[in-house]
């Protein structure tokens, strides 16, 4: 047991080496780009707080460093100095969302993001004022992805907070329609087949996923009849057609290459339109529907669990904690079958994400100090909100996320009606 624990730390002490390492490399590349301001390495968050002339910037170290790790090379130095040329670009953006709307407005554009990049930020805001908390402008897309406003700077995105619509003077449904219109004005018809019956968007300028809000753009092509599309990364768009099942499963397996390579998913649905409008596209073949679920299900824990780490902390600070059940995935061995799964305890208020399959669990004491816990219901979720939902308080967040009261208050209340 002790070598166990001694591998255990061994290992720790040098995973945290290796991030020290990093850190210093990245701010020793920053000011090879011409980044000069005081930086502050927070060894517990891993990130390194920098502290421009307009704004200070907080570079969470996690993603970039994952990402350096899977390179090799001189592909390693590249992804620094992207991430940095991004860094600069953002420490200079209130300088330049700050200009007059009429020097602005030619370049704003609409982008397609994943809801675990917004939806958690209230939870996350450190001011003393809650009042003072200004989300993220964003209109919802689709189960898993929101519509927010950026700005072109050639080498990078700034993206458009309230604070800057306010003092442009223009609501985000106007900013929105003007920056419709500028991507229909750089979105010449430019896709790009393969013997598979995938066609890929060729423009490769950051906006091919934003494309999707264009349904005029696919059918002027003459080759989509009726178009299935995925969009896993800002500049990729994936099309095939709705009757070419072997093209739809290397559509996905394409998106399943992108979610175990790239920390960058915008959504991992599949659309179509629907009266001109794009719109979540649930496939009709099993084979279709268990290879997408295979790839979300997994997906979902994985936004879970990030949003636990940032609500727990949360409700930790303001005094309103409550036991957070984690989602599991779960796969029937004898069928195609795969669903997430949470549970509910009988006993004591807890906190729980929306999940196909909510168990009920009683723990109850046995001989020896032991326990044993079993779960009755098992609920589906329909089940879930239509027979105990005044149990549930929604809460805000992504995934959708529920404060319940203990299941045995339905019992008692049950118990008490008889």
């Amino acid at each position: 047991m002790n070598n166990i624990d001694s591998i255990t730390n061994d290992t720790s002490v040098k995973n945290n080496d290796q991030r020290d390492a990093f850190a210093d490399k990245f701010m020793k590349m920053a000011k090879q780009h011409g980044i000069f301001y005081t930086m502050t390495y927070d060894k517990d968050n891993f990130s390194i707080r920098v502290d421009g002339t307009h704004m200070k910037q907080n570079c969470n170290l996690n993603n970039v460093y994952a990402e350096y790790r899977a390179a090799y090379g001189k592909a390693r130095d590249a992804i620094l100095r992207n991430y940095l040329r991004g860094v600069k670009e953002a420490l200079s953006s209130d300088v330049v969302l700050g200009a007059p709307f009429n020097k602005i407005r030619h370049r704003l554009r609409p982008l397609l993001r994943n809801r675990i990049l917004t939806d958690n930020e209230r939870y996350e805001f450190k001011g003393d004022d809650p009042s003072e908390f200004r989300p993220t402008p964003r209109k919802l897309f689709s189960s898993d992805a929101n519509i927010v406003l950026g700005v072109d700077s050639h080498h990078t995105l700034m993206e458009v907070r309230q604070k800057h619509l306010e003092s442009w003077g223009i609501s985000f449904d106007d900013a929105l329609d003007i920056a419709m219109n500028n991507l229909e004005a750089v979105s010449p018809i430019h896709f790009e087949g393969s013997r598979e019956g995938v066609f890929r968007g060729g423009w490769l300028d950051y906006y091919d996923s934003s494309r999707l809000l264009l349904p005029d753009l696919f059918s002027r092509y003459g080759h989509f009849d009726d178009p299935v599309i995925v969009i896993p990364e800002s500049g990729v768009i994936y099309i095939t057609n709705k009757a070419d099942k072997a093209a739809q499963l290397h559509m996905l397996n394409a998106l399943q290459k992108h979610v175990n390579t790239t920390l960058k998913i915008v959504s991992t649905q599949m659309y179509h339109f629907v009266d001109g409008k794009p719109t979540e596209y649930k496939p009709e073949d099993n084979q279709l529907e268990f290879k997408l679920a295979e790839i979300n299900k997994p997906l979902f824990q994985s936004y879970a669990q990030q949003q636990k780490k940032i609500v727990e902390d949360y409700l930790i600070e303001t005094g309103n904690w409550a036991y957070f059940m984690s989602p599991m995935v779960v796969r029937a061995k004898e069928k195609d079958s795969i669903a997430t799964v949470c549970c509910w305890s009988n006993d004591m208020e807890c906190i729980f994400p929306e999940a196909d399959i909510v168990t009920v669990t009683h723990v109850t004491s046995a001989d020896e100090g032991t326990f044993h816990v079993h779960s009755d219901p098992v609920l589906m979720w329909c089940d879930v909100i239509e027979k105990y939902g005044h149990l549930l308080q929604k809460m805000e967040g992504f995934p959708n996320l529920y404060r319940a009261a203990p299941f045995a208050n339905h019992q008692e209340a049950t118990a008490m009606a008889a």
